[in-house]
């Protein structure tokens, strides 16, 4: 009886102050609601821009990847694809991998034409550069930045300049680490430093190939009349008439084509050349005429056995 007796002053005890609180805090029932309205759509709100981002990242992504896919004889394809997904999705993960990505391809671009067009692989060098300083201040995964700094030590290299390559490959980390350590290990070598010296400053000063197109006008459709200057003959051969005529006894004359002159050969193969296209359309010697021998049995061959 005592236990139930104090059980129930218990809960008219908790009942009193509980209505007294409530009593109390009648005034700011308005606020706590408004306060409980706005944290459930706060959370709602976090949750969309959660759910955007994932998508937003989601579809730059995809777009870093179809442009990796392109095929390779398309390179000039993927770089614009790789530029254009980092400009359409900015502020991402994505856009850093997209920006070393391309500026790698500058780079490879500058090595290439760097014997070819030295104007061009210089503005591919100085855009390739320019995005890899950009990078090291404004990137934040460190990958893209061991990236960066392996791809500056490079274009320092190309440009002669060991000791800032030197310093960019000691800044590299991570995967690429073993291979920038093998040319700073190749940079310390005196002799090896010596003989790239050497090549950087030869290859700053060498001349271009220049490509030279073929000479004369030409003819559509007909075959092209070559002259003898423009070959290039070795030494003692370039006239074959003077070589036959001292065979000969001295009289010039040529009875085969190993006794003629370079410029009869050509001669003679143009003449042939004419008259080739002259007759290639004569209908009267398309074919053997009626009883000449071309249609007669050979009937005299003593090679043949006789039944």
């Amino acid at each position: 009886m005592k236990a139930k007796h104090r059980h129930e002053l218990e809960t008219n005890a908790l009942a009193k102050r509980l209505a007294v609180g409530i009593e109390k805090s009648r005034p700011y029932g308005p606020t706590i609601l408004g306060v409980l309205v706005a944290i459930v759509v706060c959370v709602m709100l976090l949750s969309y821009l959660n759910s955007a981002s994932a998508e937003r990242q989601s579809e730059a992504w995809s777009q870093y990847y179809a442009a990796m896919q392109t095929p390779g004889y398309n390179f000039d394809q993927m770089m614009t694809l790789l530029k254009q997904a980092a400009e359409e999705h900015p502020e991402t993960a994505m856009q850093e991998w997209a920006d070393v990505t391309w500026a790698d391809g500058k780079l490879y671009m500058a090595s290439q034409l760097y014997l070819q067009n030295r104007n061009a692989s210089s503005d591919a060098m100085s855009q390739a550069f320019n995005t890899y300083n950009g990078l090291l201040k404004t990137a934040s995964d460190t990958r893209v930045i061991d990236r960066a700094n392996l791809g500056l030590g490079r274009i320092y290299e190309m440009q002669d300049d060991l000791e800032k390559a030197k310093d960019h490959y000691a800044l590299v980390g991570g995967g690429f680490a073993e291979l920038a350590k093998m040319r700073v290990e190749r940079l310390d070598d005196k002799s090896a430093r010596e003989q790239l010296a050497d090549t950087m400053s030869w290859l700053s000063k060498a001349p271009l190939p220049v490509r030279t197109a073929p000479t004369g006008p030409g003819t559509p459709g007909k075959q092209p009349l070559f002259a003898p200057g423009d070959l290039e003959m070795p030494a003692g051969q370039a006239s074959g008439g003077e070589t036959g005529a001292a065979q000969s006894g001295g009289t010039g004359a040529t009875t085969g084509s190993s006794g003629a002159s370079l410029d009869e050969l050509f001669q003679r193969f143009n003449a042939a050349s004419k008259s080739d296209e002259a007759n290639r359309y004569d209908a009267s010697e398309s074919a053997p005429a009626e009883g000449s021998s071309a249609d007669k049995p050979e009937t005299g061959d003593s090679s043949t056995p006789k039944p």
